[in-house]
């Protein structure tokens, strides 16, 4: 006798269809979104030919399926806003809730939140290149970022990127343009940190020394204090470090003749920021002499007594306030795994993923190396999803579910009739 039973069990496997198409259309206005699928694996049926030009239907069987997440790119859309990016081929943003927990995704669709930290729509922060410094720094054993060497035309056109520091010094190029014997000889870094506290802490101090002056500025907002030829600077953050994500940025010049600053800075008060993770980017010459070349007459060295001072906490320049919160130029990528069946969607749905057996040691690298696409700016990846395709597919789930709905009736009414036979 044919099994009805197997052919209610198919209805089952159109309902996860259905629900797989649903939830497409649903994701489709996500960016990043990687779409859910379900491929059919058996028949309703099972029909065979009876060897002379005839068919005849054998039994029944469940319509067996297999779900799986497409991870094919979708297409790049432009934006408007130059804080959106788009990952153009391999690769992965690396982006981290700040408790320890690391996630893929390719939603580029960043913005800055009221203190200008750079965040998806998850709240999820995008690990840059300064980032990667300090995690570098302090998990060796979890990360590892593959930067190319800084070379002597990088140093020259002021473009070093952020870089960990060589001691407490911007690793050293030979026959550069700041050389004791070069062109410019004075030199201005920045140093930066990026860090996250659970909670709001109180009764801070950021102790710095840097040769020969320095200034800071704690989560966009510059402090009126600074450290001048080594000598140790003691300034009160107390209030300006937050719950959350914070960014300390340092912006010290050397103009006493050597070539390269050295800094060290510390933040004490129950917050774990120490002298190791700092990252350091080279911006440029002395902007205290005209554009970098040593003038003549000189201007007069600024010193502790007259230091162009900032007023107390006052809200800085967009180019320092950008360097502070990070920008889609800074950011690193991940290549993630060659079977992408083992990254896992997480509690933020389908366009942040998890990878439970990545590396021990996880590559992070520059777009466009280490197997890694380049970054589009003003752009977005929309989802995977084919809107067209979703209507047809619709109305074919509803077709085979009609189709099985009818064939049961007739099974139940010739079980009736067979009944009643026996009756």
């Amino acid at each position: 006798m044919l099994n009805i039973y197997t052919m209610v069990d198919s209805f089952g496997a159109l309902d996860k269809w259905v629900g797989k198409l649903n939830a497409q259309a649903k994701g489709s206005i996500h960016t990043g979104y990687k779409a859910e699928r379900l491929t059919f694996t058996g028949n309703a049926t099972d029909v065979r030919s009876t060897g002379n030009g005839g068919l005849q239907q054998i039994a029944e069987s469940t319509l067996n399926y297999k779900e799986y997440t497409d991870f094919s790119n979708g297409n790049i859309s432009i934006s408007d806003t130059n804080t959106h990016g788009a990952i153009s081929g391999e690769g992965w943003f690396l982006v981290t809730d700040g408790m320890g927990n690391y996630f893929q995704t390719r939603d580029g669709e960043f913005n800055r939140d009221p203190s200008g930290v750079l965040m998806n729509q998850s709240g999820l922060v995008p690990v840059d290149q300064a980032m990667a410094v300090s995690l570098q720094a302090s998990l060796p054993g979890s990360f590892v970022f593959n930067q190319p060497a800084m070379t002597l035309a990088d140093v020259n056109n002021d473009d070093s990127g952020w870089r960990a520091t060589a001691g407490n010094w911007l690793p050293y190029v030979a026959g550069s343009k700041y050389d004791e014997g070069g062109t410019d000889r004075e030199q201005t870094v920045l140093f930066k940190r990026n860090f996250y506290l659970p909670n709001a802490p109180t009764g801070n101090i950021l102790q710095m020394s840097a040769n020969d002056l320095a200034f800071a500025s704690v989560n966009g907002v510059m402090l009126s204090g600074f450290s001048d030829n080594a000598s140790t600077g003691a300034l009160n953050i107390d209030g300006m470090l937050k719950q959350g994500w914070n960014s300390i940025v340092v912006k010290g010049t050397e103009f006493t003749g050597a070539n390269s600053v050295n800094f060290a800075g510390t933040v004490i008060g129950g917050v774990a920021v120490g002298n190791a993770g700092w990252a350091v980017k080279l911006a440029g010459g002395n902007p205290y002499v005209n554009g970098g070349q040593i003038t003549n007459p000189p201007i007069p060295i600024p010193t502790r007594a007259n230091a162009p001072a900032y007023p107390d906490r006052a809200i800085i320049g967009s180019a320092e306030a950008w360097e502070a919160s990070g920008s889609l130029s800074d950011l690193i990528l991940v290549a993630g795994p060659k079977d992408k069946s083992e990254l896992q969607a997480t509690l933020y749905g389908n366009t942040v993923f998890s990878w439970p057996k990545r590396p021990t040691i996880m590559p992070m690298e520059l777009p466009g190396l280490g197997g890694t696409g380049g970054i589009v700016h003003n752009a977005i990846e929309l989802a995977n999803v084919n809107m067209q395709q979703l209507a047809p597919e619709l109305a074919m789930a509803q077709q085979m579910y009609s189709n099985l709905r009818t064939i049961l009736t007739l099974k139940r009414s010739n079980f009736d009739m067979l009944i009643s036979v026996v009756k």
